[in-house]
């Protein structure tokens, strides 16, 4: 993103926004001691072809804890994928 804002042609007010946004990542990085270079999404497969209208809608603790699990392994094989972990 900021490659992006880097090249666009910004209004002068745009612009200060832009460099107080600036200003206040560079303070977050250096108190948090990371900078985010890299932004993967990772979204949920679908478990199968067919949807019913109430399938999100189980919140049973089995269910939620093998979302998590689910999650987590999806997490941890992309972020190896990218040679982040």
């Amino acid at each position: 993103m900021y490659k992006i804002l880097s090249t666009v042609n910004l209004d002068e007010k745009t612009k200060a926004t832009f460099k107080e946004i600036e200003k206040d990542y560079n303070n977050l990085a250096i108190e948090q001691g990371e900078i985010m270079d890299k932004i993967i999404h990772i979204q949920r497969r679908e478990r199968s072809d067919h949807h019913f209208i109430f399938e999100d809608a189980d919140f049973s603790i089995a269910t939620v804890r093998q979302g998590i699990k689910e999650g987590e392994e999806l997490a941890e094989a992309i972020l190896k994928e990218n040679k982040i972990i």
